[in-house]
This record gives C-alpha cells, structure tokens and sequence, in this order.
C-alpha cells in the first residue's frame, strides 16, 4: 500500500510529509518534535525526536528559519545565529525505518529570537602555583583573570570532570585527598552569564605520606578575616579556610583577647552581636586540629557605625511646651525626649505605618515566593544579602525589584533574572533583607499625628504614678486622632 503524507498548517500544528513512500508500514509521528532552549543569539537549540510508530531505527534532523532552510543545520543541536534574530526557528526531524520510508515531522515555531546577551568567555593565562601540602590537601594559588565584562567567580575541578564555584578567589585549598597520590588540579575564570575560560590552567602534585606518630603539626591559616559591614550592635566575621597536614578539626575567635570560643559544627563564620556603638574590636580567629594544635591567630579591628541621631516627628521643645513644662533640666529632657520616641512607637503599632526612616531585617532559610509578602510599609529601599556556602555576599541591586504590595512589600528577581543557588548551612538563616520605610524628615508626619504624640506625652508627664502604673499604655481618649492613618 502507498502511503503519502502532505504538509499540514505551516507555522501551526506539527507537519508530516513522506520523503520515500513505499508499500507497507511507513514511520509516522505521533507526538511532535520538539525544540528546547532559549531563543536568544548564542544559545543552543536542541531537538527532541518525539514519538514515532512504524519502527523507525534512525533520525536526521534539517533546522528551518521560519519556512527556510538553514544551510549545514543538520545536527540535533544549533547554535542561534545573528541572522536568526527576529525570525522563528523549528526543526524537522526525518524518521526512517529498515525498509527504507522516511517521514519528515516539523516541530512548532520558537518566540522569535532576540539578540544576544555577553558570550565572550574570560581569559585566564600564567601558572598555577602549589602552595601547603599535606597527606589530604593541596593547597594551590592561580593569577586573576580577565573578561570583556568582569570576573566574578573561578571553578575549580580535582578531576577535570567535576567543577565547583568558588567564588571571587583567588586560592583554594583541595581537601579529601589520599596520601602518597599525584592530582591533576584545574581552575577556571567564569563571568556573570555564565562564559568560562578555556583551557583551563592546570598543575598536577601529589600528597604527602601519612604522618606517623603523634600529630605535633599546627594547623596553618593564611589569609585575612573578613566582615559583613557592621552595625551600632553586630557584625559577621568569616575565617579563611586553614590547612593541615592530617584535618582541620574546627576554629575559634575571641574579641579583645577575651576567652577563645569555638565555632558550632566546625563553621569558618560567627555572628557577633551585643556590641555597643562607636567602639572598636579587636578581633582574632584561629584554627585547630584533633590533636589539639592551634595556628597563629588573624587579628582584625572592626569599629561598630556610630548610632543614629534621635530625630521624631516632634521636636523636645514641641512636647514641653504642650506639657507645660518650662525647666530647663537635662534628666527631665533626657525623660521627655524617651516619652516622645515611646508616643511615636505606639502610633506606627496602631496605624502600621512608620514616622521616622528606620531599617528593619527579615531573615530567611529560602528565597522568598512571589506571593510572599514582607510587612513593611512604603518600604523606600531595600538591601539583600545571601549565603553561597562560605561567605555572605551583596546582592547586586540590579539583580531584584521591591514594590509595595497593599499595607506590605514583596520582592522578587528583575525580569530575565533569577535567585542565584543558596549554600548549605547547618542551622540559621540564608538570606537577609533589609528593608528601609518612613520619611527621611521625621518633621513631615501628619499634623494628627503630631498632635497624638503631643497628647500623650502630655499625659504621662503630667501624670507620673499613671505611668509607673500603666508602662506607657496609649490613652484611648487620643486613639481616635490615628484614625485616618490606620493601614489595617
């Protein structure tokens, strides 16, 4: 029997024609070819065959722009060309089987592609140089590389086959290792859309013997501690990574020659918190192994940001003259100017709304959802930072958006960006946001707003036992000046 297949609705549904008719069963598609990847110049496109009956036993391909075909695009994959940019890319996928009929189905058109983004890889040229050798670790070193845009990270590999991020490096150190065995160790520069560089530099060492005996040896730890940027109160501090010539047991810190204290689960990073503002640390961190050496200890100062100036919608001399109060004493000023902070506190839990700029931080263990919302106000700014397994980094703020979402903000990846991959961590947060809301100038508060601070403080001076009594509970004679304001 003769079988002829014709093409059906170019540019629609899948298309079907039979090159080689013969008598009996020809391939005929069941389910359409397909095209994966992403439309953009530079990127590959892959074919997938899709499902065929009538035994087909191999599969050619032919990739067309729009109705034409491209010349030499013959294989599974294909590479988005300059000339491909605005124009919709398919494939036909030409099944035959051992009798020799062959039938040809076309897949459905791509978006038109677009232009393509950086696909330039960096450089990385010189020599990798070795540095501590231990029966487990090789620890080696390799020059900076450079990009038509940037580096932002290196990758290196112990096999050629595995490779691993390391962020903005320029060392590391390969633990795991076997005694007495040579590796071929490679490192490579990759930039923000993902190009790396090729070939990658390489140097091959072997470990050293297994140590007998007892394990006399320090740990040994070069390099520099690094912080997040501190605040009037904490900081993040991080160890570099130390060596040893059996293992590297766990690191300690201290601040100002204080007692040493471990690090939980044998973690590089320690959150410092409860200092006080404008002061300066000194703060020291080390390594240990399981024999109970200790390394020379990195010392670092870090200087706490000096505190806020005290800035409320109304000013002292606003809530003594409302107050009645004509004394010029400081531990009575110091009093009103606390009154005025608390009056304006319980305004913003009332009306969900903030009266003075202040930063608030959410911490999560995961990027948050596009339907997650953060219960800050009008937020003006917003800062992200996040764990890639070894170290907080700064998001770029171009990598995100942040909108107001009815009384709260939401905060998602700009378009065409994703959240970059968290790091492991045994317990505690992976992302940290930052967000900013109230007026730079705390003096344009509404005027009821104002005037209930006002009130109140009024109140509570004028009435002392009540406010030992009561610890500052609002009035609800004055909860109705707030009305207008109330968010929810």
């Amino acid at each position: 029997m003769l079988a002829i297949y014709t093409p059906q609705r170019i540019g629609g549904a899948p298309t079907f024609r039979a090159l080689f008719p013969v008598d009996g069963v020809v391939p005929t598609n069941d389910a359409a070819p397909t095209v994966s990847g992403d439309p953009v110049e530079g990127q590959v496109l892959t074919a997938g065959a899709g499902t065929w009956v009538g035994a087909p036993v191999s599969f050619a391909y032919r990739w067309l722009r729009g109705a034409v075909e491209i010349g030499g695009a013959t294989a599974p994959t294909y590479v988005l060309q300059a000339g491909d940019v605005g124009s919709q890319v398919r494939v036909g996928v030409i099944a035959t089987n051992a009798t020799g009929s062959s039938t040809e189905a076309l897949s459905l058109q791509t978006a038109l592609v677009t232009a393509g983004g950086d696909t330039t890889a960096p450089t990385l040229t010189g020599a990798l140089t070795i540095g501590t050798v231990t029966s487990s670790s090789i620890q080696i070193t390799w020059p900076a590389g450079a990009d038509d845009t940037a580096v932002t990270s290196y990758e290196t590999s112990p096999d050629g086959s595995t490779w691993t991020d390391r962020g903005a490096v320029l060392t590391y150190t390969f633990t795991g290792l076997t005694a007495s065995t040579a590796y071929t160790l490679r490192v490579r520069a990759k930039d923000a859309a993902g190009n790396v560089s090729t070939p990658a530099l390489s140097v091959t060492q072997a470990t050293s013997a297994t140590p007998t005996g007892p394990d006399t040896t320090a740990p040994t730890l070069i390099g520099t501690i690094t912080t997040t940027t501190p605040t009037t109160s904490s900081y993040t501090a991080t160890c570099p990574a130390a060596t040893d010539d059996t293992a590297v047991t766990g690191y300690q810190y201290r601040l100002n020659a204080g007692a040493w204290l471990t690090i939980t689960a044998g973690g590089r990073v320690v959150n410092i918190n409860g200092r006080t503002a404008s002061t300066t640390d000194t703060l020291e961190m080390r390594a240990f192994d399981a024999a109970g050496n200790y390394s020379e200890p990195l010392s670092l100062s870090v200087t706490l940001a000096a505190p806020v100036p005290t800035n409320e919608p109304v000013t002292l001399e606003e809530a003594k003259l409302a107050a009645r109060v004509d004394a010029d004493e400081t531990s009575l000023d110091l009093l009103i100017t606390g009154l005025i902070s608390s009056a304006r506190e319980q305004a913003e839990q009332v009306t969900g709304r903030s009266y003075v700029q202040a930063t608030t931080r959410r911490e999560f263990t995961d990027w948050p959802t596009a339907d997650q919302v953060l219960h800050t106000y009008a937020a003006t700014a917003c800062a992200i930072t996040w764990w890639d397994g070894a170290a907080w980094q700064t998001l770029d703020g171009a990598a995100f958006v942040f909108a107001p979402a009815g009384s709260a903000t939401v905060v998602a990846p700009a378009v065409g960006a994703s959240w970059p991959p968290l790091g492991a961590v045994a317990v505690g947060p992976r992302v940290r946001i930052d967000l900013t809301a109230g007026p730079a100038d705390p003096s344009t508060a509404p005027d009821l707003v104002k005037l209930y601070i006002k009130a109140m403080v009024a109140g509570w001076v004028n009435n002392p036992d009540a406010v030992g009594r009561s610890a500052l509970t609002p009035n609800p004679m004055f909860a109705s000046l707030l009305d207008r304001e109330i968010l929810f």
